[in-house]
């Protein structure tokens, strides 16, 4: 590795020239608008912006306030938003995230974004930010990384691009698994397992496929071809999960903390049938909701839930131990 003399600072350079989020104008609160806590730079195909009950379709444009709650929707393309905390995210194709205010008495991991489902490359100069998943959390400091969450196969994944990057479980946050240059930490299952996987080379050609699709510039998507390289002689590189949208499956009735919660997916399924009648112009703004899921911020501190951590605890013991 010291041959191929890549370092973070030479790292954070070259993501500054390509993803960098320029100062934030916006002041954070405004009159009868809510807080507001990210903008939409830009964005490319199909991309929609809905209010914190996922109900009401906004306007997505160049420069458009996103207020704490709002989802962001991209179906097909890329978008780039950027947050009041000096953070900027280049978000890929059927992705489905939810700008947050960390400061929020509903949110107890102090999250930035909570990434439903896809993928994006997070990037922040100095300051720490944190991403939730359903089933963890990635934390983000002083460079880049890329995260992707797959509602396929329920896993949440992060690839350090230069700086700290980390990633823990999302109910038993102790201790992290940190994610290096070129190196991915996997995460999946938190009933069965504690911890996630220790970080492992990701394949170059499958991560540098993706950040290309994401207008990562190629100094950077070389330098983790050869690091990677590197890094591989001996162990086979980890494969992505995949980002694309689950087949569809048969309901399951919710238990726990799960029990009465609204699903969260805006997005129409591609097999739906077609409506022939044009609706209403009072609801024509209005997406259907499908039945995928919805994953809350809050968590209830209830018996169950300590029953579900006691037995995930036993889980984890060896058959000699105390």
């Amino acid at each position: 590795m010291a041959k191929l003399r890549i370092t973070n600072k030479t790292l954070l350079a070259i993501a500054a020239i390509a993803f960098a989020p320029s100062a934030f104008a916006a002041e954070p609160n405004e009159a009868g608008a809510g807080k507001v806590c990210g903008v939409l730079r830009s964005f490319e195909g199909e991309t929609q912006i809905f209010d914190y009950t996922r109900t009401h379709l906004g306007d997505a444009a160049f420069g458009s306030k996103l207020h704490c709650g709002d989802w962001v929707s991209v179906d097909k393309g890329k978008a780039t938003i950027e947050l009041a905390v000096n953070a900027a995210f280049n978000v890929g194709e059927n992705t489905f995230v939810q700008i947050l205010d960390p400061q929020s008495g509903e949110n107890p991991e102090h999250a930035h974004v909570a990434l439903y489902r896809g993928e994006f490359v997070a990037q922040t100069p100095k300051d720490e930010i944190r991403i939730v998943t359903p089933n963890a959390v990635a934390r983000v400091a002083k460079g880049g990384a890329y995260l992707v969450y797959s509602s396929a196969s329920e896993e949440s994944q992060i690839v350090g691009l230069g700086g700290a990057s980390s990633l823990e479980n999302r109910f038993f946050p102790e201790p992290r698994m940190a994610a290096g240059f070129g190196k991915v930490v996997t995460f999946a299952n938190p009933v069965e397992r504690l911890l996630p996987d220790q970080a492992r080379y990701v394949s170059a050609r499958d991560l540098n496929e993706r950040l290309a699709r994401l207008g990562i510039p190629a100094a950077v998507r070389d330098a983790l071809e050869k690091s990677v390289k590197a890094g591989t002689k001996t162990k086979m590189p980890v494969t992505l999960a995949s980002t694309g949208r689950p087949a569809s499956r048969p309901a399951v009735q919710a238990t726990g903390e799960f029990a009465n919660r609204a699903p969260a997916s805006v997005v129409e399924s591609d097999s739906a049938p077609k409506a022939v009648a044009k609706p209403h112009k009072a609801v024509a703004r209005k997406k259907r909701v499908s039945d995928e899921p919805n994953f809350a911020l809050k968590r209830a501190g209830d018996d169950e839930m300590e029953k579900k951590r006691l037995l995930q605890a036993l889980s984890m013991m060896r058959p000699d131990s105390d």
